[in-house]
Protein backbone atom coordinates (compact mmCIF):
# COMPACT_ATOMS: atom_id res chain seq x y z
CA UNK A 1 0.00 0.00 0.00
CA UNK A 2 1.84 2.97 -0.51
CA UNK A 3 2.05 6.06 1.88
CA UNK A 4 -0.88 8.45 0.14
CA UNK A 5 -3.30 5.85 0.52
CA UNK A 6 -2.11 4.96 4.07
CA UNK A 7 -2.83 8.53 5.07
CA UNK A 8 -6.12 8.80 3.73
CA UNK A 9 -6.88 6.00 5.75
CA UNK A 10 -5.32 6.85 9.30
CA UNK A 11 -7.23 10.19 8.86
CA UNK A 12 -10.52 8.20 7.85
CA UNK A 13 -10.12 6.41 10.87
CA UNK A 14 -9.32 9.31 13.75
CA UNK A 15 -12.25 11.72 12.30
CA UNK A 16 -14.76 10.45 14.83
CA UNK A 17 -12.03 10.45 17.71
CA UNK A 18 -11.27 14.65 16.14
CA UNK A 19 -15.34 14.73 16.35
CA UNK A 20 -15.15 13.66 19.88
CA UNK A 21 -12.71 15.59 21.16
CA UNK A 22 -14.12 19.25 19.45
CA UNK A 23 -15.40 21.13 22.30
CA UNK A 24 -19.27 21.55 22.10
CA UNK A 25 -21.11 25.31 21.67
CA UNK A 26 -21.26 27.56 24.92
CA UNK A 27 -24.69 27.89 26.30
CA UNK A 28 -25.73 31.63 26.82
CA UNK A 29 -28.05 31.81 30.05
CA UNK A 30 -30.61 33.81 30.35
CA UNK A 31 -30.84 37.46 30.99
CA UNK A 32 -31.95 38.60 34.46
CA UNK A 33 -34.92 39.98 35.99
CA UNK A 34 -35.30 43.14 35.02
CA UNK A 35 -37.82 46.02 36.32
CA UNK A 36 -38.85 49.44 34.67
CA UNK A 37 -40.49 51.48 36.93
CA UNK A 38 -42.37 54.83 35.79
CA UNK A 39 -44.67 57.35 38.06
CA UNK A 40 -45.23 60.34 39.30
CA UNK A 41 -43.66 61.77 41.89
CA UNK A 42 -44.94 60.81 45.70
CA UNK A 43 -45.15 57.20 44.79
CA UNK A 44 -42.56 54.49 46.32
CA UNK A 45 -39.31 54.36 44.19
CA UNK A 46 -38.08 51.34 42.14
CA UNK A 47 -36.31 49.91 45.30
CA UNK A 48 -39.61 50.48 47.24
CA UNK A 49 -41.37 48.37 44.40
CA UNK A 50 -38.46 45.66 44.22
CA UNK A 51 -39.10 45.14 48.32
CA UNK A 52 -42.89 44.95 47.90
CA UNK A 53 -42.24 42.07 45.07
CA UNK A 54 -39.91 40.20 47.26
CA UNK A 55 -42.04 40.62 50.30
CA UNK A 56 -45.13 38.52 48.49
CA UNK A 57 -42.18 36.23 47.50
CA UNK A 58 -41.12 35.60 50.25
CA UNK A 59 -37.53 36.17 49.19
CA UNK A 60 -35.36 38.28 47.19
CA UNK A 61 -35.52 38.01 43.59
CA UNK A 62 -32.14 37.20 42.82
CA UNK A 63 -30.44 35.99 39.06
CA UNK A 64 -32.28 32.92 38.71
CA UNK A 65 -35.67 33.60 40.53
CA UNK A 66 -37.60 35.76 37.83
CA UNK A 67 -34.64 34.68 34.78
CA UNK A 68 -35.59 35.82 31.12
CA UNK A 69 -38.58 38.01 32.62
CA UNK A 70 -38.43 41.85 32.15
CA UNK A 71 -41.57 43.57 33.48
CA UNK A 72 -42.63 47.48 32.47
CA UNK A 73 -45.01 48.53 35.58
CA UNK A 74 -46.92 52.18 34.96
CA UNK A 75 -49.25 53.78 37.52
CA UNK A 76 -50.79 56.96 36.91
CA UNK A 77 -53.90 58.66 38.63
CA UNK A 78 -57.09 58.59 36.46
CA UNK A 79 -59.79 61.90 36.50
CA UNK A 80 -61.73 60.04 39.51
CA UNK A 81 -58.85 60.22 41.57
CA UNK A 82 -58.26 56.79 41.73
CA UNK A 83 -55.00 54.63 40.73
CA UNK A 84 -54.00 52.62 37.72
CA UNK A 85 -51.16 50.14 37.14
CA UNK A 86 -50.26 49.12 33.82
CA UNK A 87 -48.04 45.73 34.10
CA UNK A 88 -46.22 44.89 30.72
CA UNK A 89 -44.63 41.13 31.11
CA UNK A 90 -42.20 40.25 28.38
CA UNK A 91 -40.31 37.04 28.22
CA UNK A 92 -38.57 35.28 25.20
CA UNK A 93 -40.63 37.67 22.67
CA UNK A 94 -43.77 37.26 24.02
CA UNK A 95 -45.51 40.65 25.65
CA UNK A 96 -48.54 40.56 28.00
CA UNK A 97 -50.18 43.85 29.67
CA UNK A 98 -52.23 43.47 32.38
CA UNK A 99 -54.33 46.51 34.17
CA UNK A 100 -55.17 47.29 38.08
CA UNK A 101 -56.95 49.80 38.66
CA UNK A 102 -58.89 51.57 41.42
CA UNK A 103 -56.78 51.94 43.77
CA UNK A 104 -57.17 54.89 46.61
CA UNK A 105 -53.76 56.13 46.38
CA UNK A 106 -50.08 54.92 44.71
CA UNK A 107 -48.47 52.94 47.21
CA UNK A 108 -51.63 50.57 47.38
CA UNK A 109 -51.57 50.62 43.32
CA UNK A 110 -47.86 49.09 43.47
CA UNK A 111 -48.56 46.54 46.35
CA UNK A 112 -51.51 45.03 44.02
CA UNK A 113 -48.96 45.48 41.30
CA UNK A 114 -46.48 43.34 43.25
CA UNK A 115 -48.62 40.99 43.59
CA UNK A 116 -49.15 40.20 40.34
CA UNK A 117 -45.73 40.39 39.78
CA UNK A 118 -44.57 38.02 42.65
CA UNK A 119 -47.22 35.54 41.06
CA UNK A 120 -45.82 35.84 37.31
CA UNK A 121 -42.14 35.40 38.96
CA UNK A 122 -43.50 32.08 41.12
CA UNK A 123 -47.07 30.77 40.83
CA UNK A 124 -46.83 28.29 43.76
CA UNK A 125 -47.07 32.52 45.63
CA UNK A 126 -50.83 32.23 44.81
CA UNK A 127 -50.94 28.82 47.12
CA UNK A 128 -48.86 30.20 49.83
CA UNK A 129 -50.35 32.57 53.16
CA UNK A 130 -49.54 36.01 52.55
CA UNK A 131 -46.39 37.47 54.15
CA UNK A 132 -46.66 39.69 57.18
CA UNK A 133 -45.10 42.66 56.83
CA UNK A 134 -42.61 43.66 59.23
CA UNK A 135 -43.32 46.46 61.79
CA UNK A 136 -41.50 49.64 61.15
CA UNK A 137 -39.66 50.56 64.45
CA UNK A 138 -41.42 53.05 65.99
CA UNK A 139 -40.05 56.43 66.37
CA UNK A 140 -38.15 58.04 68.52
CA UNK A 141 -40.85 60.40 70.73
CA UNK A 142 -39.36 63.78 70.24
CA UNK A 143 -38.41 65.75 73.64
CA UNK A 144 -41.11 67.95 75.10
CA UNK A 145 -40.49 71.47 74.82
CA UNK A 146 -39.71 73.55 77.82
CA UNK A 147 -42.81 74.80 79.74
CA UNK A 148 -43.50 78.78 78.81
CA UNK A 149 -42.92 81.02 82.10
CA UNK A 150 -46.06 81.76 83.99
CA UNK A 151 -47.67 84.89 83.16
CA UNK A 152 -47.04 87.88 85.66
CA UNK A 153 -49.54 87.88 88.49
CA UNK A 154 -52.03 90.97 87.67
CA UNK A 155 -51.49 93.99 90.27
CA UNK A 156 -55.11 92.68 91.71
CA UNK A 157 -53.72 89.52 92.34
CA UNK A 158 -50.40 90.85 94.13
CA UNK A 159 -52.41 93.20 96.00
CA UNK A 160 -54.43 90.33 97.22
CA UNK A 161 -57.85 90.90 95.44
CA UNK A 162 -58.98 87.78 93.50
CA UNK A 163 -59.79 88.04 89.81
CA UNK A 164 -62.81 87.84 87.97
CA UNK A 165 -64.15 84.60 87.24
CA UNK A 166 -64.24 84.16 83.27
CA UNK A 167 -67.44 84.81 81.74
CA UNK A 168 -68.69 81.70 80.44
CA UNK A 169 -70.08 81.84 76.81
CA UNK A 170 -74.08 81.71 76.55
CA UNK A 171 -74.64 78.29 74.35
CA UNK A 172 -75.32 78.24 70.86
CA UNK A 173 -78.85 78.88 69.95
CA UNK A 174 -81.29 76.53 68.19
CA UNK A 175 -81.62 76.51 64.42
CA UNK A 176 -85.66 76.77 64.84
CA UNK A 177 -87.22 78.26 67.71
CA UNK A 178 -91.20 79.01 68.86
CA UNK A 179 -92.33 82.24 70.62
CA UNK A 180 -95.36 83.81 72.22
CA UNK A 181 -95.85 87.30 71.94
CA UNK A 182 -98.25 90.10 73.59
CA UNK A 183 -98.89 93.68 72.28
CA UNK A 184 -101.66 96.80 73.05
CA UNK A 185 -101.85 100.47 71.34
CA UNK A 186 -103.90 103.27 69.59
CA UNK A 187 -105.31 101.89 65.62
CA UNK A 188 -106.93 104.60 63.28
CA UNK A 189 -109.18 104.69 60.14
CA UNK A 190 -111.12 101.78 60.93
CA UNK A 191 -113.59 102.57 63.64
CA UNK A 192 -116.14 105.99 63.56
CA UNK A 193 -113.28 107.01 66.44
CA UNK A 194 -109.55 106.15 67.14
CA UNK A 195 -109.63 103.30 69.60
CA UNK A 196 -107.17 100.39 70.85
CA UNK A 197 -105.81 97.36 69.45
CA UNK A 198 -104.99 94.26 70.91
CA UNK A 199 -102.58 91.32 69.40
CA UNK A 200 -101.33 88.33 70.67
CA UNK A 201 -99.61 85.78 68.06
CA UNK A 202 -97.55 82.69 68.13
CA UNK A 203 -94.31 82.69 66.05
CA UNK A 204 -91.59 80.13 64.28
CA UNK A 205 -88.76 81.54 63.60
CA UNK A 206 -85.10 80.75 62.17
CA UNK A 207 -82.02 82.78 61.68
CA UNK A 208 -83.21 85.03 59.23
CA UNK A 209 -87.18 84.28 59.00
CA UNK A 210 -90.25 84.13 61.02
CA UNK A 211 -93.76 83.48 60.51
CA UNK A 212 -96.43 84.47 62.55
CA UNK A 213 -100.05 83.76 63.47
CA UNK A 214 -102.01 86.44 65.38
CA UNK A 215 -105.56 87.08 66.54
CA UNK A 216 -106.53 91.19 66.62
CA UNK A 217 -109.37 92.78 68.85
CA UNK A 218 -109.81 96.54 67.95
CA UNK A 219 -112.45 98.81 69.76
CA UNK A 220 -113.29 102.68 70.40
CA UNK A 221 -115.55 104.87 72.02
CA UNK A 222 -118.91 105.09 70.68
CA UNK A 223 -119.75 107.83 68.13
CA UNK A 224 -122.34 110.46 69.00
CA UNK A 225 -124.89 110.94 66.66
CA UNK A 226 -128.01 113.43 67.06
CA UNK A 227 -129.97 111.80 68.65
CA UNK A 228 -128.23 108.38 69.75
CA UNK A 229 -124.99 106.82 68.95
CA UNK A 230 -123.22 104.12 66.83
CA UNK A 231 -120.35 101.29 68.36
CA UNK A 232 -117.93 99.76 65.97
CA UNK A 233 -115.89 97.04 66.92
CA UNK A 234 -113.43 94.27 64.90
CA UNK A 235 -111.58 91.04 65.22
CA UNK A 236 -109.48 89.80 63.07
CA UNK A 237 -106.81 86.93 62.63
CA UNK A 238 -103.95 87.70 60.36
CA UNK A 239 -100.85 85.47 58.57
CA UNK A 240 -97.47 86.85 58.17
CA UNK A 241 -94.14 86.36 56.90
CA UNK A 242 -91.38 88.13 57.89
CA UNK A 243 -87.96 88.79 57.45
CA UNK A 244 -84.94 88.69 60.30
CA UNK A 245 -82.14 91.99 60.11
CA UNK A 246 -79.82 91.90 62.94
CA UNK A 247 -77.89 95.03 64.32
CA UNK A 248 -75.11 92.89 66.58
CA UNK A 249 -76.86 90.76 69.44
CA UNK A 250 -79.43 92.60 71.22
CA UNK A 251 -81.18 94.77 68.33
CA UNK A 252 -83.57 93.09 65.42
CA UNK A 253 -85.33 95.01 62.63
CA UNK A 254 -88.10 92.38 61.03
CA UNK A 255 -90.41 93.65 57.99
CA UNK A 256 -93.76 91.91 57.50
CA UNK A 257 -96.44 91.10 55.22
CA UNK A 258 -99.48 89.15 55.15
CA UNK A 259 -103.40 89.66 55.27
CA UNK A 260 -106.31 89.94 57.86
CA UNK A 261 -109.49 88.32 57.60
CA UNK A 262 -112.54 89.00 60.19
CA UNK A 263 -115.37 90.83 61.03
CA UNK A 264 -116.53 94.60 62.09
CA UNK A 265 -119.41 94.34 64.27
CA UNK A 266 -121.51 97.28 64.36
CA UNK A 267 -124.43 98.53 66.78
CA UNK A 268 -126.72 101.63 67.10
CA UNK A 269 -128.56 102.87 70.11
CA UNK A 270 -130.94 105.48 70.89
CA UNK A 271 -132.21 106.16 67.19
CA UNK A 272 -135.48 104.82 66.08
CA UNK A 273 -134.87 101.73 67.17
CA UNK A 274 -131.32 99.85 67.86
CA UNK A 275 -129.84 98.10 65.45
CA UNK A 276 -126.92 95.83 65.23
CA UNK A 277 -124.80 94.98 62.16
CA UNK A 278 -121.77 92.47 60.69
CA UNK A 279 -120.04 93.10 57.64
CA UNK A 280 -117.22 90.46 56.67
CA UNK A 281 -113.11 91.87 57.17
CA UNK A 282 -110.88 91.42 54.74
CA UNK A 283 -107.39 93.51 53.92
CA UNK A 284 -103.84 93.03 52.98
CA UNK A 285 -101.06 94.23 56.09
CA UNK A 286 -97.35 95.41 55.83
CA UNK A 287 -95.97 96.21 59.12
CA UNK A 288 -92.33 97.14 60.65
CA UNK A 289 -91.43 95.78 63.67
CA UNK A 290 -88.20 97.20 65.89
CA UNK A 291 -87.22 94.57 68.70
CA UNK A 292 -84.77 94.72 71.70
CA UNK A 293 -83.12 91.39 72.42
CA UNK A 294 -82.73 91.18 76.50
CA UNK A 295 -81.53 87.54 76.59
CA UNK A 296 -82.16 84.14 74.99
CA UNK A 297 -86.44 84.36 76.02
CA UNK A 298 -87.29 87.09 75.99
CA UNK A 299 -87.37 90.63 73.94
CA UNK A 300 -89.72 94.21 73.89
CA UNK A 301 -90.86 95.67 70.78
CA UNK A 302 -92.65 98.66 69.16
CA UNK A 303 -94.60 98.18 65.85
CA UNK A 304 -96.22 100.02 63.29
CA UNK A 305 -98.89 98.31 61.45
CA UNK A 306 -100.53 99.21 57.82
CA UNK A 307 -103.58 97.80 56.53
CA UNK A 308 -105.58 98.08 53.11
CA UNK A 309 -109.25 96.79 53.65
CA UNK A 310 -110.24 95.00 50.08
CA UNK A 311 -113.94 96.07 51.40
CA UNK A 312 -114.65 100.06 52.76
CA UNK A 313 -118.02 99.80 54.37
CA UNK A 314 -120.37 102.47 55.07
CA UNK A 315 -122.50 103.10 57.91
CA UNK A 316 -125.38 104.97 57.18
CA UNK A 317 -128.57 106.70 59.75
CA UNK A 318 -131.85 107.35 58.38
CA UNK A 319 -131.93 111.31 57.95
CA UNK A 320 -127.91 111.74 59.01
CA UNK A 321 -126.78 109.99 55.38
CA UNK A 322 -123.20 108.23 56.10
CA UNK A 323 -122.03 108.54 60.22
CA UNK A 324 -118.74 106.89 59.02
CA UNK A 325 -116.92 105.09 55.90
CA UNK A 326 -113.50 102.57 56.64
CA UNK A 327 -110.42 104.88 55.80
CA UNK A 328 -108.25 103.76 52.37
CA UNK A 329 -105.89 102.63 54.87
CA UNK A 330 -106.10 101.82 58.11
CA UNK A 331 -102.93 101.69 61.17
CA UNK A 332 -101.86 101.45 64.16
CA UNK A 333 -98.57 101.59 66.58
CA UNK A 334 -98.47 99.24 69.26
CA UNK A 335 -95.44 98.09 71.77
CA UNK A 336 -95.15 94.95 73.11
CA UNK A 337 -93.56 91.47 75.02
CA UNK A 338 -92.48 88.46 73.58
CA UNK A 339 -91.59 85.20 75.18
CA UNK A 340 -88.92 82.60 73.40
CA UNK A 341 -88.34 78.86 73.48
CA UNK A 342 -86.28 76.63 73.72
Amino acid sequence: MSRGVQGIVGVWLLAPALAWAEPAAPTIPPAPFELVWSAPEGCPDQAAVRSTIARHLGRAVDRELGAGLRVALTAAQQPDGLWRTTIAFERAGDTTVRELGDATDCARAVDAAGLVIAIAIDPAVMFEPPVEPVPEPEPMPEPEPEPAPAPEPSPEVRRGVAAPPPVAEPPPRPNLRGAIGLAAGPSFGELPRPGGLGRLHGALMGRSWRVELGGVLTGAPAQALDPGRITVVRWSVDARGCGILRAGRRFEFVPCGGFEIGQSLARSEGLVQDARRTDAWLGLLAAARAMIVLGPRFALFAEGDLVVPLQRREYRVAGQGVVHQVSLVTGAVVAGVEVRFP
